[in-house]
């Protein structure tokens, strides 16, 4: 067995001790990775700061990249973003002795500022009435009106319209097209009922078996009764009639707003005449006694007055002859009577016609204009009803034109 001094195993066991102990101090096999990680705080609503709180750990180098193009390397920046944006944030750390380094990211939203809603309004409280509406939001540039009747407007400062009364919810919502936030604001405005006024007009040819369609324009009322063939009947629906007959019938209407007890009639005469109309005579009833420049005739020679018709596009149709030569004011009125063998058919009731009033010498070579009266089938109807006779007076002049209706 071979034996070793004391002092060489002292010396072995010392280099191995020292060996083993080097080891343990190198830095590259024993310092931790870094490890990135961070949060945030502040208002999200733009313009807005917020504070990064950087919670890294093992590192001492840090990068931050804020999603709007710009970076910081400080520890625990603060960042102003001015417009709304939905970014990535990214946090970079790393350990300057050994070189390592670590990544996070974070999604971070910042919201534009909502729409500040606000509006006015003026106008009367009474139905019917007209409201102008006055927009006072801010922060938005799109809108949509709700006036709580069932009718919209997107127009920027509405008029409308409340028929009838009642308390209308009057929505208004404002919305950001490029932040897509909206907000909405809901005033009520009362309208009172005003007087109910009964009031209607008909559609369809006023001839006989024709259809007639009755038309409700009454205002501020919700009750409705017709009064046809001397028979009230209670109906919100259309009326139709049908006459087989000529002759002018009267139509009433009641109407009655039950909220304030009030009610209104109205009555008017429905003309109904048979399908073909000619002008068949004339009688002139007044004359001024000048031309329309105002130049007088010398009454011991009066004017020789002929009537000539002419249509919508100014055509003429017929002349007259003059019933008496040099006529004085004590020889009116005028009367062609029937004329015969004239016969003028109207085929178009709502265009207006119009006669001239002529003072014609002997042969025809030179007229003064009297007068002009202007007439139409349907307007004589309406203002007159269904007759054989009209009188028409315009400028000083009258005449009674005479109808054949077949």
């Amino acid at each position: 067995m071979q034996r070793f001094p004391v002092w060489q195993l002292t010396s072995v066991l010392f280099l191995l001790m020292t060996l083993s102990g080097c080891d343990k101090e190198n830095p590259a096999s024993s310092s931790p990775d870094p490890e990135a990680a961070f949060n945030w705080s502040g208002d999200v609503i733009a313009p807005a700061t917020i504070i990064f709180e950087n919670i890294s750990t093992n590192a001492d180098q840090f990068y931050w990249n804020f999603g709007d193009g710009t970076t910081s390397a400080e520890k625990s920046p603060q960042h102003f973003y001015l417009e709304p944006i939905s970014c990535t944030v990214i946090l970079k750390a790393t350990q300057s002795s050994t070189g390592e380094s670590h990544l996070v990211g974070q999604t971070l939203t910042i919201e534009g500022s909502p729409p500040e809603v606000d509006f006015k309004w003026s106008g009367e409280t009474v139905s019917p009435t007209v409201i102008q509406f006055s927009n006072l939001s801010t922060n938005a540039d799109a809108f949509l009106w709700e006036f709580g009747d069932g009718d919209t407007s997107n127009s920027l400062n509405p008029i409308h319209v409340f028929e009838k009364g009642g308390d209308y919810q009057v929505k208004l919502t404002g919305t950001n097209s490029i932040t897509h936030r909206s907000r909405s604001l809901v005033r009520t405005i009362s309208v009172a009922w005003g007087d109910p006024v009964a009031d209607f007009d008909w559609s369809g040819e006023t001839i006989i078996n024709s259809t007639i369609t009755l038309n409700d324009l009454s205002i501020n009322a919700n009750q409705t009764s017709w009064k046809v063939a001397n028979s009230w009947m209670d109906t919100d629906m259309k009326v139709q009639l049908t006459y087989d007959r000529p002759g002018n019938y009267p139509i009433s209407l009641a109407v009655r707003n039950s909220w304030t007890a009030k009610s209104d009639t109205i009555t008017k005469i429905l003309a109904i005449t048979p399908p073909n109309v000619s002008l068949v005579r004339f009688k002139v009833i007044e004359l001024p006694f000048t031309d329309q420049m105002g130049n007088p005739w010398d009454l011991g020679n009066g004017p020789d007055v002929w009537l000539v018709l002419f249509d919508p596009s100014g055509d003429f149709h017929f002349i007259t002859n003059t019933v008496k030569a040099d006529i004085l004011p004590e020889q009116i009125p005028l009367d062609w009577g029937d004329i015969p063998g004239f016969n003028f058919p109207f085929e178009n009731w709502s265009k207006q016609y119009y006669i001239e009033i002529l003072e014609m010498d002997l042969f025809g070579s030179n007229t003064r204009l009297i007068g002009r009266i202007f007439f139409g089938i349907n307007s004589l109807k309406l203002e007159q009803g269904y007759n054989d006779e009209y009188i028409v007076e315009e400028g000083g002049s009258k005449i009674e034109f005479g109808f054949e209706w077949r």
